[in-house]
């Protein structure tokens, strides 16, 4: 029969184990290369349209629904990875390595504004062609 010590050992084992497993679940689908290169090119495309797009999109133009309407359905024109990876001075350059096994020109980016289409409403479909 064990005793009481040697059975908290075995279940403190037994714990640590199943932990160990688990991370190593998660941390193998979080940091996966499909998994980043997913969260690098949404991140992108955000800083895209947030902080670069938009503004030059509206410039001399009001916020209204008739500027944005002929977008809402169908969305502005895809971005490729190269341009999101080089546009404004290439400030996403250093980026580049999340996308090793990406096509940099089929990887693509849409964004769908929805109303009442301010600065953050929007939809972005990313497709990712990253060969196996």
């Amino acid at each position: 029969m064990m005793s009481a010590l040697a059975r908290r050992v075995a279940v403190g084992q037994v714990i640590a184990c199943a932990l160990a497993v688990g991370f190593m679940v998660f941390a193998m689908f979080y940091f996966n290369h499909d998994a980043v290169a997913k969260r690098a090119m949404d991140g992108m495309a955000k800083d895209y349209y947030e902080n670069y797009f938009y503004e030059r999109f509206l410039a001399g133009r009001e916020v209204s629904f008739k500027v944005f309407e002929k977008y809402a359905e169908r969305g502005f024109p895809e971005v490729n990875l190269q341009y999101l990876l080089n546009f404004d001075g290439a400030r996403n350059a250093e980026q580049a390595g999340d996308f090793y096994r990406c096509d940099r020109k089929t990887t693509t980016a849409k964004i769908i504004p929805v109303k009442p289409f301010g600065l953050k409403d929007y939809t972005l479909e990313t497709e990712l062609d990253c060969g196996h």
